[in-house]
């Protein structure tokens, strides 16, 4: 079993148990066993070993370049960059943002633009990433006439604006959801993954291309279990293009967030 929904792949090979969610191409790729992908990555000229989790927005690889290689039950965060030829070893964890242009060890811990050492990581070597059970609770998206994708618990003002292009996922269930106050607006090609369940105030405004991750791992287990996140914004606060917020996050009332910014503490 495995699930490809609303994606491009080219002369590539997917394993059994993998998960390739919306909006990701792939190109020239060998895909593994039990590997998940999120939005709208972009993956050329890529390995991808076994029980290797990637977080939306990823961007892997280069055409007519040195092959990138992801070795088994590594994590790679949001909106992650890794350059052709660089090798991610086996357990690794790649922090949201980082631009990788260097071998990664196994088990290292590498964040920044450009990609640091942040320190070893120590984990309790229980069992390698599985998304095959995650299979078995799939819920479709929907695509409605604007392009949005949906599959949240989603409860929006009928005063807001919801743009084109985005992705929004979450359901109540499981400790999630997504909730968007009167008079706010959400501009296109955003993803709000809303596991952890995700609060926009009155009158915010939200630019194009933002990233909300509300949930992440505990790289503390070689598995990576899933941790609920919560993200909650104020009334009347700007998030400019390009922004990803993390979980655990509250931003005031009336804040700007400039345009691009990586958001991993309160505001």
């Amino acid at each position: 079993m495995k699930i490809i929904e609303d994606i491009v792949i080219s002369d590539s090979d997917i394993g059994d148990y993998s998960w390739i969610r919306v909006g990701s191409e792939i190109y020239s790729s060998n895909i593994g066993q039990d590997v998940f992908i999120g939005f709208k990555c972009r993956i050329l000229n890529t390995t991808i070993e076994s029980n290797v989790q990637i977080a939306s927005g990823c961007v892997f690889g280069e055409n007519g370049k040195e092959r990138v290689i992801i070795k088994k039950g590594s994590w790679l965060g949001a909106d992650v960059v890794v350059k052709a030829g660089v090798t991610i070893g086996t357990g690794a964890v790649i922090g949201a943002g980082t631009i990788v242009e260097h071998n990664v060890k196994p088990y290292e811990i590498v964040i920044g633009k450009p990609g640091k050492v942040l320190k070893e990581r120590i984990c309790e070597k229980d069992e390698y990433p599985q998304f095959r059970n995650m299979l078995m609770r799939y819920s479709k998206l929907d695509k409605n006439s604007d392009n949005n994708y949906i599959s949240a618990d989603l409860e929006i003002d009928k005063t807001s604006v919801l743009g084109k292009g985005n992705i929004i996922v979450g359901k109540k269930a499981l400790g999630g959801g997504v909730i968007i106050e009167k008079g706010a607006v959400i501009g296109n090609d955003n993803i709000l993954e809303g596991a952890g369940g995700i609060y926009i105030g009155s009158y915010t405004r939200i630019g194009n291309g933002v990233h909300m991750i509300s949930n992440s791992h505990d790289y503390k287990k070689l598995s990576l279990p899933m941790v609920l996140q919560p993200i909650k914004i104020g009334k009347n606060v700007f998030i400019g293009d390009g922004c990803i917020i993390l979980g655990n996050v509250q931003i005031s009332d009336n804040k700007t967030i400039p345009e691009n910014s990586l958001v991993l503490k309160n505001i």
